[in-house]
């Protein structure tokens, strides 16, 4: 038996040399010091017994399948599959399998051939959030989330417990060109999520991702009648974030300015004042935002208990109230 380290080239062309009984005295230590100088890169033992390949990670990252398919080593990958290694193993540690480690490291070519080999999908309705459509999304790696829907992945699958869908995290971390394949895909543009009620129109908001907001209201997203647990909605959630060009787009799209938090009666005015965005607080107000009492505390009121005394100098500019003398020392401090 004789063994070599290699890394992914090295390991193909041994293999082929092997296989044609080209290999003679010498190989070996001519491989190891030609490979000496390489640090940091996965290696692989490769063991040639009786005309039997055999592959042993020298790592500890994984089995060689998982290696490769996170590295991008195709060669090393058909070989594996094609003596038979399993396909759908999953990591020890994380329980990843080879598709989602080449989903989360954009290796398209190895996706597209363990997607032709079979790799499972996971197209179930409930799904790990270590699917491979989840981790492409993650990393908004559009061009294998388009592979992934072509094969048939569920667009609508939801992550377990919390009910996360792909779109829903395509907006969250604003990533456009994912969104558009999954709307493509016929993703359910109004699915909450179990967590707290969000929609994605909601995540985008918040995030302040104006062209996804878009994109989401042209695929016919609620804007007004969809509310997190909290009652809150796409524009409270905008202002709150101080996310002035989502409140803006927003206004501009109708959103009801004016819309109370069904849970503690308070509004998107309420809530940019409470975090002190003057430049929200003036679009609203401007855009005809009720600056009046709500559930027994003003907006002026949350902005003075933050110490937000520009915001508060506004609003009593606007409705004509000066803030008591017995008072106005305290908020100043």
């Amino acid at each position: 038996m004789n063994s070599w380290f290699a890394d992914s080239g090295e390991l193909v062309q041994l293999v082929a040399a092997f296989k044609e009984g080209q290999l003679g005295d010498g190989t070996m230590e001519k491989v190891e010091r030609e490979l000496s100088s390489q640090i940091g890169v996965p290696r692989f033992r490769v063991e040639l017994s009786q005309g039997v390949v055999s592959l042993f990670l020298c790592t500890e990252n994984g089995e060689p399948l998982h290696v490769a398919a996170a590295n991008g080593y195709l060669q090393v990958l058909k070989l594996l599959i094609e003596s038979r290694a399993n396909i759908n193993a999953r990591r020890k540690c994380d329980e990843m399998t080879p598709l989602s480690l080449a989903c989360q490291h954009a290796e398209i070519e190895v996706a597209e051939y363990l997607l032709m080999s079979r790799a499972q999908i996971e197209e179930g309705a409930t799904v790990h959030p270590i699917s491979p459509l989840f981790l492409a999304v993650w990393g908004g790696h559009h061009r294998i989330v388009e592979l992934l829907l072509e094969s048939r992945a569920n667009p609508n699958q939801a992550t377990i417990n919390r009910g996360e869908t792909p779109l829903y995290y395509a907006a969250d971390f604003k990533h456009l060109e994912c969104a558009r394949c999954l709307l493509d895909a016929n993703a359910e543009v109004n699915r909450r999520i179990l967590f707290n009620g969000e929609t994605p129109v909601m995540a985008a908001a918040r995030e302040g991702d104006v062209e996804i907001v878009k994109l989401l209201l042209d695929a016919r997203a609620y804007l007004n009648q969809s509310r997190t647990v909290d009652g809150e909605t796409a524009l409270s959630l905008a202002a709150f974030n101080g996310e002035l060009d989502a409140v803006r787009f927003l206004v501009e799209c109708r959103a009801s300015i004016n819309q109370v938090n069904s849970n503690i009666g308070l509004t998107a005015v309420w809530a940019a004042c409470e975090e002190g965005h003057l430049d929200v607080v003036k679009c609203l107000v401007e855009s005809g935002g009720n600056i009046m009492t709500a559930n027994g505390t003003t907006p002026r009121d949350a902005a003075a208990k933050n110490g937000h005394l520009d915001v508060v100098r506004f609003i009593e500019d606007r409705t004509g109230l000066g803030l008591p003398p017995n008072k106005r020392a305290r908020v100043e401090i």
